[in-house]
């Protein structure tokens, strides 16, 4: 069963796990402040899992190991070490840091949680709403409208993309090269077709626009009238309380939700053992 939720609710929910993400720097903390409301959301509104995961291909899953890697490595250089007999020296060099690993962790977390947000948008909030939520905040016309075509425009890009793709295929295209150079010239038979298509439906929306006045000097009106419910009430509560809980044991009160709090719970796991 999909759930209807007030659109000022779902965005109300992107404003506060932002802010979530300003405050808290642990990976424990962020599974529960950052993912958890969010995939409640997705849970009740019944999106599919797979949407939502569909941006963590290959690449995006390298740049995250990258991302590890990096800010576990360069954590000791910078940063101050909080548990001292969990590090390793390997080589002479290499410094192995329960901290590092915790400071890694929660970066790629967050990486991954903003972008998958990012992703799902118009999965958990329709376009036609999101560019009603923006008009009645008062945001400028042109902003709104470069908002809503932007987004809108996304999976007809993606559906037209795949379609030229098939047709290239059947026409004997294929990748088969490491070369990157290579590879950067074989998908020139996919951007160049995708290129004059979105040029061309550039224009037809630009006519489209004009044809209907706009800059005209009339405002723009809704007929929907937005009223919130019982769930809404619930969630938006749930979501202040998180708010509250990042402010009160987040970096700007009393620092609880710091990578060491993960660290701490993995050296607590590893005495047990």
């Amino acid at each position: 069963m999909k759930l209807k939720f007030d659109p000022r609710t779902l965005v109300f929910l992107y404003f506060v796990v932002f802010f979530v993400g300003t405050m808290v720097y642990d990976f424990l903390w962020d599974l529960l402040l950052m993912v958890t409301p969010l995939a409640i959301v997705i849970y009740l509104r019944n999106v599919s899992i797979k949407k939502v995961l569909g941006p963590l291909t290959l690449t995006v899953s390298l740049l995250a190991i990258i991302l590890f890697v990096a800010n576990f490595l360069y954590y000791p250089l910078s940063r101050p070490i909080f548990n001292e007999e969990y590090q390793f020296l390997i080589g002479n060099r290499l410094l192995f840091t329960l901290d590092g690993f915790t400071f890694g962790l929660q970066i790629v977390l967050r990486f991954v949680t903003i972008l998958l947000m990012m992703a799902c948008l118009t999965e958990v909030i329709p376009v036609s709403e999101l560019v009603d939520v923006f008009h009645k905040i008062k945001l400028p016309e042109s902003l709104v409208l470069a908002l809503g075509i932007g987004l809108s425009y996304i999976p007809v890009f993606i559906t037209e993309l795949g379609d030229i793709q098939d047709a290239q295929q059947a026409r004997g295209w294929r990748i088969k090269t490491r070369n990157p150079i290579k590879k950067g010239k074989a998908w020139a038979p996919l951007l160049v077709p995708a290129i004059k298509s979105s040029m061309r439906r550039s224009e037809l929306l630009a006519a489209s626009m004009e044809s209907r006045g706009f800059r005209s000097g009339f405002k723009r009106v809704s007929r929907k009238k937005w009223k919130f419910g019982k769930l809404d009430y619930i969630y938006i509560f749930f979501l202040i309380c998180i708010a509250l809980v990042a402010i009160i044991y987040g970096n700007w009160g009393a620092k609880v939700a710091h990578w060491t709090f993960t660290g701490d719970v993995i050296k607590g796991i590893l005495e047990v053992l």
